[in-house]
């Protein structure tokens, strides 16, 4: 790999884990370990209920509540 700055490379060297480390079956958000830390236990339970709510949909990309969207955007590549 010639650049390894490029953000897909640095996206794949991001611990990214759920809210509670468990498997996600798809109803959960993967998130970066610092942007997961700065949520606080409510954040992590909106942002989990949206996922969960568009995956019943079948939905596989689910938007963030904004106002957690915005608090963990500074942690995205």
């Amino acid at each position: 790999m010639a650049k390894q700055n490029t953000s897909l490379y640095k996206w794949g060297k991001q611990k990214r884990r759920t809210s509670d480390n468990s498997p996600s079956k798809w109803k959960k958000r993967y998130l970066p370990d610092k942007a997961r830390n700065a949520l606080s236990d409510k954040e992590k339970a909106a942002t989990n209920r949206a996922k969960k709510k568009g995956d019943d949909k079948w939905k596989q990309f689910v938007k963030q509540p904004k106002w957690v969207a915005k608090k963990v955007a500074k942690y995205r590549m």
